[in-house]
């Protein structure tokens, strides 16, 4: 079974946009390095979203002008490992999951 875990991220600058609480699943935790994720995270933050689809940077800037959607980014750790940071669309949380985690965003 799939488990959730708030993780708090000291961050320094300014964030482009609120994050809300960060959640990350057990697996992403206990497989990604802490290095991997602060570096993702503080690239999300100033929104550089990794390794996504042009159409799906397009969409971010929309969702963040807008503030009416998710924000989506894909990273690689070190060691080749995917994961994703997304941002619910009432950016009251974020979610940090692997590639390979069986979720479904929508029901969360």
């Amino acid at each position: 079974m799939l488990t959730w875990r708030e993780i708090s991220l000291e961050t320094r600058g300014e964030a482009e946009f609120k994050v809300g609480r960060v959640l990350a699943t057990s697996t992403a935790l206990r497989i990604l390095e802490i290095s991997d994720i602060i570096n993702a995270f503080s690239r999300y933050l100033t929104l550089d979203f990794g390794e996504i689809p042009l159409h799906v940077f397009d969409m971010n800037f929309e969702e963040l002008h807008d503030n009416d959607g998710e924000i989506v980014a894909e990273y690689q750790s070190l060691a080749g490992i995917k994961f994703h940071l997304v941002t619910q669309i009432d950016r009251c949380r974020t979610l940090l999951f692997l590639s390979t985690d069986n979720i479904s965003i929508s029901t969360l």
